[in-house]
């Protein structure tokens, strides 16, 4: 290697292959080298465990985010003792959203409804909801309202459900939702349900109910942005 000399300053001239990384000025273990909008050599910052590397386009660095898609799950909340669970998820912007139900059963006879809601709070009015149940030995019997999405209608104690229920947003501009599940239960029912809802403004917040108490199971809540 050799050197060029000028009037204030002195360039290193590494020959050969180039600059190797036993040439490059200490950093932090995670950090990346970019350009910024100046052109000047410039560090990536170090990003959180499970994090990508993204562009952020044209002119900027990029950085390190969570990868995007997939699922994020709430915590399970048994159901015992209870007859209204309700999940915050103000923590995002569902745009998907999964209900699931395992072993779910109540104490009495009584059915099982869900209600969604913006910041103002859960709504109890202007749903469109249908469901039908039907087991092999009795006749098929349906439900609907407009104060709730219908999930089911009337069952029987100690019977356990497990179900799944998907809410889909289905045009941003007027937070309009369509709802479609379905389910059984230890009692050889069967059961689907279908409906839609639109909100005022995005949706943080839902709400499983039943019309007596549950006494055994839990519900839990898993959406997606």
């Amino acid at each position: 290697q050799g050197y060029i000399e000028g009037t204030e300053a002195m360039t290193l001239v590494l020959a050969g292959s180039g600059i190797t990384p036993a040439n490059l000025a200490d950093g932090t273990d995670g950090e990346m080298i970019t350009w910024n909008a100046s052109g000047v050599p410039a560090a990536v910052a170090v990003g959180t465990a499970t994090h990508v590397l993204t562009s952020n386009g044209a002119g900027a660095a990029p950085t390190f985010q969570a990868a995007s898609g997939g699922f994020t799950h709430l915590s399970p909340q048994t159901a015992s003792g209870v007859s209204q669970r309700t999940f915050d998820l103000s923590g995002g912007t569902p745009k998907m959203i999964v209900i699931t139900l395992d072993g779910v059963s109540n104490n009495s006879t009584g059915g099982y409804t869900l209600t969604i809601g913006d910041a103002g709070g859960l709504e109890t009015s202007g749903y469109i909801s249908q469901s039908l149940w039907w087991k092999i030995t009795t006749p098929t019997t349906h439900g609907d309202t407009t104060a709730s999405f219908t999930i089911t209608g009337a069952t029987i104690a100690a019977h356990a459900i497990d179900a799944q229920i998907i809410l889909t947003l289905h045009d941003p501009a007027t937070w309009s939702w369509t709802m479609q599940g379905q389910g059984s239960n230890s009692d050889d029912l069967f059961f689907q349900c279908s409906g839609g809802k639109a909100l005022s403004a995005a949706l943080t917040q839902l709400s499983v109910i039943t019309a007596n108490e549950w006494d055994a199971g839990s519900i839990n809540v898993m959406y997606m942005e």
